[in-house]
């Protein structure tokens, strides 16, 4: 790579595992933050986009969702209807939060548990 302004990737998800997927994603945002580019990704699947500083839900050619990644993922209704699922930490918080057994989203499953405990 020499620099490039802008660099795209096409869905990784499909060809490696989660926790290569992690790995990439971990040097991609060290890309980012050094060199100041805009690194757009594709993905059909979730898992990862809490890394990411922007979201953009596209379904049938539309934009349908778009905002940052806790923001976009509360909107699960949305998503599914789209034909994604949620990451589970961010399924089971955003369902725990709607029975009132939490008051915010919790992405970390060790807070998750000291907070259900408590």
């Amino acid at each position: 790579i020499n620099k490039p302004k802008i660099i795209i990737i096409d869905d990784l998800s499909l060809y490696i595992n989660k926790k290569e997927l992690s790995e990439i994603f971990t040097e991609l945002r060290k890309y980012n933050e050094q060199e100041k580019i805009t690194i757009i990704t594709m993905t059909s699947s979730l898992d990862n986009v809490l890394k990411t500083d922007y979201i953009y839900v596209i379904n049938e050619s539309e934009i349908v969702i778009e905002g940052a990644p806790q923001e976009v993922l509360e909107k699960d209704n949305i998503l599914n209807k789209s034909g994604l699922e949620l990451p589970f930490m961010m399924d089971l918080s955003v369902k725990l939060r709607d029975y009132d057994l939490i008051k915010n989203i919790e992405l970390d499953m060790d807070r998750m548990v000291d907070l259900l405990w408590n």
